[in-house]
């Protein structure tokens, strides 16, 4: 994805959303969420976990979370490690 406008929606304890719009190969115009649990920071129950939403003009392309709400919190396990540090 080319990254039109990426900036960070909110972050509350190990909890971090970004929400952006961009296109793919310079084509059509989607928008996405991406949420983010830190495992290892307070609160994060020890997993990182992750939530990724696409849509575009003609509607949802992709989330690993279907039918939840936005404000719901990541449930797909990463073995990657979210560094995110509460302010």
């Amino acid at each position: 994805m080319d990254d039109d406008n990426a900036f960070a929606a909110g972050a509350s304890g190990a909890r971090v959303q970004f929400k952006g719009s961009g296109t793919v190969n310079r084509n059509g115009h989607y928008r996405f969420m991406l949420t983010a649990i830190g495992g290892r920071v307070s609160g994060g129950g020890g997993t990182d976990k992750f939530r990724i939403r696409i849509w575009g003009d003609s509607g949802l392309v992709y989330d690993n979370q279907m039918n939840a709400p936005d404000s719901a919190d990541p449930t797909t396990v990463t073995r990657t490690s979210c560094q995110h540090k509460p302010a």
